[in-house]
This record gives structure tokens, C-alpha cells and sequence, in this order.
């Protein structure tokens, strides 16, 4: 069976093992973390074109 949770940032299904995971702190030190997942496409949609990354090699 195939898992999905919700896209944090389009809020549409993503399949969580095709999905990126990312973890929010309140700052570098804290404990605390959120996670999220989310699309690809949506992440890559979010950052600054000038940041080169190898998770949108194929996008």
C-alpha cells in the first residue's frame, strides 16, 4: 500500500516515499523540530533560482 500525506506547500496528496522531507527548527540550537513533506516541484517552485541544488537535477 502506498502512503500519502499532504503536500505543505500546494496541500495535494504527495506519496511519501516520492515526497521531500524537510525539518524546521526555531533556531540552529533548539530541540525542537517540525517536519514536512512536500512536493519536488513545489520546493523547487519556493527557492530562489540562484540556489543550485542536485535534488531538482532531473526537474
Amino acid at each position: 500500500m502506498n502512503k500519502e500525506a499532504v503536500c505543505c506547500f500546494c496541500g495535494k496528496s504527495v506519496l511519501v516515499k516520492e515526497a521531500i522531507s524537510l525539518s524546521v527548527k526555531d533556531n540552529i540550537d533548539a530541540v525542537e523540530e517540525q517536519g514536512f513533506l512536500c512536493h519536488r516541484k513545489c520546493l523547487k517552485s519556493k527557492l530562489d533560482k540562484r540556489i543550485a541544488n542536485y535534488l531538482f537535477i532531473d526537474l
